[in-house]
């Protein structure tokens, strides 16, 4: 569909959205083509969807930070991340992800240690 852009604010009110599956733009078929967003950052607004379970967005090239946002997302299973370009830290608030099974970060540009709060991610495969 030739998409391309950054990500709208109204993506915030997508309520009943249960999964987000951006992975694997960085490819040479998808991001020379622009049939979709390659870089950017994640939207604040992605925290606004209560009903995730599923946000896999690896393989891409979003920079900047985790939206905190997103760490409000009580029923979120899998968080994919992989392959892009975030950076700072990793938030203490992941360990508020009581349901998370799957965690995936690597690859990345992030500073300073793995919270201690990883801990309390007790369903992590």
């Amino acid at each position: 569909m030739a998409l391309s852009g950054s990500f709208p604010p109204q993506l915030g009110n997508l309520s009943f959205l249960v999964s987000v599956d951006l992975s694997g733009n960085n490819s040479r078929d998808f991001c020379h083509m622009n049939l979709f967003v390659c870089s950017g950052e994640i939207p604040e607004e992605i925290g606004d969807l209560h009903n995730l379970i599923l946000v896999s967005m690896g393989s891409n090239n979003f920079s900047g930070k985790i939206p905190l946002s997103i760490f409000n997302t009580s029923s979120l299973q899998s968080l994919s991340l992989f392959e892009n370009e975030l950076s700072g830290p990793v938030p203490g608030k992941v360990g508020r992800l009581a349901n998370l099974q799957i965690l995936q970060l690597i690859a990345n540009r992030f500073t300073g240690e793995i919270p201690e709060e990883i801990s309390n991610l007790t369903h992590l495969e």
